[in-house]
């Protein structure tokens, strides 16, 4: 299932994980964050198959243009120069 919503800071990732760690449960965990129950679970799935709170990376296909094309000041220079 795809992820709705923002994602979680990082600190707040680090914060479940030590509040996990020390016994709390999920549901206590969730009550004082203020977030979902569900949530804390996943973050704390992901914690221990990957050992890490740090996003991975995405799959998907790769942007087309290099990030430089997309630099305005970059579209300004081409602009010029093809009018000429």
């Amino acid at each position: 299932m795809a992820p709705h919503g923002k994602e979680l800071p990082q600190e707040c990732k680090n914060l479940i994980v030590r509040l996990h760690r020390d016994g709390k449960g999920y549901k206590k965990i969730g009550d004082q964050l203020k977030i979902s129950r569900n949530t804390v679970a996943a973050v704390i799935r992901r914690y221990r198959m990957n050992h890490s709170t740090t996003n991975q990376s995405r799959s998907g296909r790769p942007k087309t243009m290099p990030l430089h094309y997309t630099n305005p000041g970059y579209r300004a220079k081409i602009t010029k120069v093809s009018k000429e």
